[in-house]
């Protein structure tokens, strides 16, 4: 997402409240072809992914329902949870998705409250805290069927969500991947004295659509045609995020392994003000910078793109140094 964008193209309508489709199942079950609906979707956003037990449901979160899909293949290592950025949903995730099955790794994969299928407000939540009360209800429902060890992979906003999941009690994953991760976003100042006006007047703003945030021509192809993807920002979500990160301050992190994957030419999070910030607090944190990447550095073309998803893979599926939690 480019923020600074968003503020200059202006209102295009108000967020608004959506429901999990009656179609999604709500308990978890196998994905079946004889549910159109779901066939359909699950096609659309290239998630009908074979060789796995694939089982889709939902969790509740303040009376607000979350889609989630989980993938097993036989004996798996581990399982991997993957939170997404702000805008998307997990379509995105894919082409990783495939891989670390074909590394034996089971996947699970939501949408955040008001993206994708999930309901909510489009694009925004009552708190920021809600995020990840729903990365744990999400823990809760799967704790019996996702193996052992779990790993936690966020991007952007997702990664903001992992590090607020981490200020909790009992914290369940040995590793932990940040992609870019959301403490501040890009422009953090000059939005800030903004922000109190331009809410006065309008609950959301248009997202810039000549979107930058990867150098794969065909992976911002695909985004850009995504009906799932989110084209509103909201005012009161862009407030929340600075209560969160004030509250921030004083917060303590769990032990893990942390690795922090971060593109030079991201201009979407304020990485260089966030970067030293995660120093100070992580102890070991790991970190593989890319000059040349940008925001969605995990879905970069070229060489850029192979070295980081490279890093990714092999911090995931190598053998963790901690015991199992």
């Amino acid at each position: 997402m480019s923020l600074r964008g968003t503020f200059f193209v202006g209102l295009i309508c108000s967020t608004t409240a959506f429901a999990l489709p009656q179609w999604f199942p709500t308990n978890f079950s196998k994905a079946s072809s004889e549910n159109s609906a779901l066939h359909h979707y699950l096609q659309q956003e290239r998630l009908d992914i074979a060789d796995s037990i694939h089982s889709v449901g939902s969790v509740e979160v303040d009376g607000i329902r979350l889609a989630v899909h989980c993938w097993i293949p036989k004996a798996a290592a581990g399982t991997v949870f993957l939170v997404h950025g702000y805008f998307d949903h997990s379509g995105v995730w894919s082409d990783h998705i495939q891989r670390l099955l074909g590394r034996n790794l089971a996947v699970v994969a939501w949408d955040l409250p008001g993206h994708g299928l999930s309901g909510g407000l489009r694009m925004d939540v009552d708190s920021f805290g809600q995020y990840a009360k729903g990365l744990r209800a999400m823990e809760d429902s799967l704790k019996t069927r996702a193996p052992k060890p779990w790993s936690l992979v966020g991007h952007s906003l997702g990664g903001a969500i992992a590090l607020d999941r981490a200020r909790q009690k009992d914290f369940p994953y040995s590793k932990v991947c940040l992609i870019a991760p959301m403490l501040r976003y890009h422009g953090w100042n000059w939005i800030g004295v903004a922000l109190p006006v331009v809410s006065l007047f309008k609950d959301s703003l248009a997202r810039n659509r000549n979107l930058a945030s990867s150098s794969d021509t065909n992976f911002l192809r695909r985004l850009k045609s995504d009906s799932l993807e989110g084209w509103i920002s909201s005012t009161h979500w862009l407030k929340q995020v600075r209560v969160w990160n004030a509250a921030m301050e004083t917060a303590t992190l769990a032990p893990s392994q942390w690795l922090l994957l971060q593109g030079g030419l991201d201009q979407t999070v304020d990485w260089r003000w966030g970067t030293p910030w995660l120093q100070e607090r992580i102890r070991g944190l790991k970190i593989r910078n890319y000059p040349l990447a940008r925001h969605h550095l995990h879905n970069e073309g070229g060489r850029t793109g192979l070295a980081a998803r490279k890093d990714f893979d092999d911090f995931l599926c190598g053998t963790s140094s901690q015991s199992a939690k």
